[in-house]
């Protein structure tokens, strides 16, 4: 059963290929030809507000082609005698230059008008064609009433016309036929109409009522376990859930292995925090049909989105044996291995799913795969492999990730400029504000860990000015004027910060710290690390310096018991370095050392280290 066309028609056709018109001249129709410029008749609008409704979506029948007889090749006996006169003409010049300037409504109107004037049923179609494109449904049904009253024996209009009626939400004109049609069509088409039926009401602008007329329609199909669950997804379109849980369970009562009935149904529970319900579901649907791919891809994807990487992983092994080529379980487990740190398996998934997604993938997708194998080469100390797997990602289709990583690539070969250069670029392509910020940021990274401290604040400060109120900005704004020992700066960007978010724990920590480790107003500092702790009580940074606030204050033994905790959350050389300090003022000097050498081993040029073990006068 076969439901509505892209409606593809030619404005030449409609001029040249009349049965009963004149023949016209060749250089006429070149001329033509040349006015309308056809291939705009393939184009995609968007439709002005005069067009009309417009759905959130095209319906999933777009792709379908109508009959032979439906999609242009009219009937001899339904085309009118109709002289090509000059008002025509020029009608159907006025509607493709409209569609070419995109004013799909004048073009609509323009082809209703010859339709209505000429009786031709392929203006209708055109009209048809038009608002179809526009997604504007109620002006789609229209033009396609009278696009099958003047072609009354085209069937494949008839069914057209059903479905865009249903799609404009002209329920009562539609249910008549649509009943007729479900009841004397065959098993096949009988399915075929259950199929369609909640995408053919998805735009419906009463979704209630169209709940309603499915449920009339359907109710002598109650042991069709497909009626069940095209009735579960228009409640569930309607935002009845309870229905379409209760109908989603017939469904899969009626047919236990209905594999799309058991998604629908999982997917719901997700989206009403059942995450426990729908994780049993998938898993007893997969023990009892093991050969049902997506519904195990989807036990994957949940027992990974309930962080069970173990549970995942298995899985989505399992789906790749049963399914060699499935990308997303190629991608799925060499991000795993990533996790894991198993960087030699990540990289063969990667180069794996690369090999397989280079036509088929998503650009943003194999991009993202891109850049996780620049990630597993980098850490096996492959990184020329890892800089060149990065310059292969599609300058046609820019991703700030792959552009960030690429250009800390250039920066840890000493290309430093390369790198700013190649991050100035991508700002200066880029009218995203958010992908500005995350591309400034990063190149004040680069400097940062260069120590160019002086430029990462210049360049920070300038963009400060054109987003005043960007927390993340601010926030790198006041720890660069730290480094560069403005502390007033610092301060004062990191009260905006606080202003802008009550609950940034950051800015409450890096301020009260930098009081602390400059030993400016112990008290004042002290309230703002107990407000950062009771924000973030877990964080290793914060408790690390909830020890250093007490070491300043002369509390070693309460710094030792904080710091000690920081180090086994966070083994940092700067956590080690303060602990070390701790350690070494209560006489512990083996132990101090030993951490000293840690934060040495783990940083070797770590400004705290140096400086401190410098203070104390020590040489490890």
């Amino acid at each position: 059963m076969i439901i509505i066309p892209t409606f593809y028609a030619d404005p030449c056709a409609l001029l040249t290929t009349r049965s009963r018109m004149p023949a016209l001249s060749p250089r006429f129709c070149a001329a033509v030809s040349l006015a309308l410029l056809c291939s705009a008749c393939a184009h995609t609008t968007k439709p002005s507000a005069e067009a009309g409704q417009r759905g959130s979506a095209v319906p999933v029948v777009h792709a379908q082609a109508l009959p032979q007889n439906a999609s242009g090749q009219m009937q001899a006996d339904d085309l009118p005698n109709v002289d090509l006169s000059a008002p025509i003409f020029y009608l159907v010049l006025e509607a493709e230059i409209a569609l070419q300037r995109s004013e799909p409504a004048q073009a609509y109107r323009d082809y209703l008008l010859l339709a209505q004037q000429t009786r031709d049923p392929r203006f209708a179609q055109r009209a048809t064609s038009i608002a179809y494109e526009a997604h504007a449904w109620t002006q789609a049904a229209d033009a396609a009433r009278l696009w099958r009253e003047l072609a009354p024996r085209n069937q494949g209009v008839a069914q057209a016309l059903l479905s865009l009626q249903l799609t404009a939400g002209q329920l009562s004109e539609a249910e008549g036929a649509l009943a007729t049609r479900i009841e004397q069509g065959t098993a096949a088409e009988r399915e075929a109409w259950f199929r369609q039926l909640p995408q053919l009401l998805r735009n419906a602008p009463n979704k209630n009522e169209a709940l309603l007329m499915a449920e009339r329609l359907l109710s002598r199909y109650a042991r069709e376990p497909l009626a069940q669950l095209a009735l579960g997804q228009i409640a569930q379109n309607a935002g009845n859930d309870f229905r379409a849980l209760r109908a989603y369970d017939a469904a899969l009562e009626l047919q236990p292995d209905l594999e799309i009935a058991a998604l629908f149904k999982a997917q719901l529970q997700l989206q009403q925090n059942q995450g426990a319900e729908a994780l049993a579901l998938l898993k007893s649907f997969v023990a009892a049909n093991p050969n049902a791919l997506q519904a195990r891809a989807a036990l994957a994807r949940t027992l990974l989105a309930n962080k069970e990487m173990a549970a995942a992983q298995l899985e989505f092994e399992t789906l790749l044996k049963k399914d060699p080529d499935n990308l997303q379980a190629q991608f799925a487990l060499g991000a795993l291995a990533i996790e894991r740190k198993d960087y030699a398996q990540a990289e063969a998934y990667f180069r794996r799913y690369l090999a397989a997604a280079e036509d088929a993938g998503d650009n943003r997708i194999t991009n993202q795969a891109r850049v996780y194998l620049a990630q597993a080469l980098q850490a096996q100390d492959k990184s020329k492999e890892a800089l060149a797997v990065l310059e292969e990602v599609d300058d046609a289709h820019p991703y700030t990730p792959a552009i960030i990583q690429r250009a800390v690539l250039l920066a840890q070969e000493k290309r430093l400029d390369e790198a700013r250069a190649l991050l100035d670029d991508a700002r200066q392509n880029t009218t995203e504000v958010v992908e500005r910020t995350r591309l400034t940021l990063a190149e004040v990274q680069l400097l940062n860990d260069a120590r160019q401290y002086p430029q990462a604040f210049d360049l920070i400060d300038r963009t400060l000015k054109q987003q005043p109120d960007d927390p993340e900005l601010l926030y790198e704004h006041g720890m660069l004027a730290e480094k560069i020992d403005r502390v007033d700066l610092m301060e004062q960007s990191m009260r905006a910060v606080i202003k802008l978010r009550p609950d940034s724990a950051l800015a409450y920590n890096a301020l009260g710290y930098t009081l602390v480790d400059r030993k400016l107003r112990l008290k004042e500092a002290r309230a703002l690390i107990e407000k950062a702790y009771a924000l973030e009580p877990d964080s290793p940074a914060i408790i690390d310096s909830v020890g250093w606030m007490h070491y300043r204050l002369g509390d070693l033994a309460k710094a030792e018991e904080f710091l000690q905790r920081a180090q086994q959350l966070l083994p940092d050389a700067e956590v080690f370095t303060h602990l070390g300090e701790v350690l070494w003022m209560q006489g512990k000097r083996d132990e101090a050392k030993k951490f000293w050498r840690a934060a040495r081993e783990k940083a070797p040029d770590n400004e705290v280290l140096r400086s401190t073990l410098k203070r104390l006068k020590i040489s490890l």
